[in-house]
Formats: C-alpha cells, sequence, structure tokens
C-alpha cells in the first residue's frame, strides 16, 4: 500500500494461536518484538498482557473470550484461544511476530489516515 507524504498507513493486525496458553505467547512476543509487555487483569479479558506507546502503537495479548452476551470476541476465529492484537508498530515488530512459532496472522488491514 502507498502512502504520499500527506497520508499514513497504519496497520491494524490479528495474530491467534491455536495451540499455546496465554503466559507462554505472552512471553513468546514480548520476546520477539523486544517490548515490555504488562500484565493486567479486566472484568471481561480476564488476565491478558499489553503495551502501549507513541502515536496509538499498541500490542495486546489475550485469551479469546466470550463477551456480555456469551459470543466469542473473535467469534471468526474459534479454535484460536489466544490472540495478539498488534497497532502502529514498526515494520520490524510485524516481521518479528511472524516468525513467533505457533503464531499465525488471522486478520491484516492497513489504514490511510491523512
Amino acid at each position: 500500500m502507498r502512502t504520499t507524504p500527506h497520508t499514513l498507513g497504519i496497520r491494524f493486525y490479528l495474530y491467534g494461536s491455536a495451540c499455546l496458553p496465554l503466559v507462554a505467547m505472552a512471553e513468546r512476543v514480548t520476546a520477539a518484538v523486544q517490548l515490555p509487555l504488562g500484565r493486567r487483569v479486566s472484568s471481561v479479558r480476564g488476565t491478558y498482557f499489553r503495551w502501549s506507546g507513541d502515536h496509538g502503537a499498541d500490542i495486546v495479548v489475550q485469551a479469546n473470550v466470550a463477551d456480555e452476551d456469551g459470543r466469542l470476541v473473535e467469534a471468526d476465529h474459534p479454535v484460536h484461544g489466544v490472540l495478539v492484537y498488534a497497532t502502529g508498530l514498526p515494520e520490524a515488530s510485524y516481521q518479528a511476530l511472524d516468525e513467533v512459532d505457533g503464531l499465525e496472522l488471522l486478520v491484516g488491514e492497513t489504514v490511510l489516515v491523512t
């Protein structure tokens, strides 16, 4: 996708793992992207791991949990028990995520922002 001096492409990528538990995947993602993901707990997500940086950069590792209606957050990917949301990261981070054993790209979208 081409950008111009007046546009910026921001990646919104969703990865999933069908074979690893949450903590193990968080450790692999942390090592791959070399960013300090902090452990957090919420009433909706349960335990999850997150790093947020400048300009909206964000990475979240969480379970594919059911929402308040009982539907999986990522219902199109029910076999993927662990999800990784990656937004606005440097190219090297996406390349590193592509190399993580047990992690696969489920959805990749780049949005042009002016």
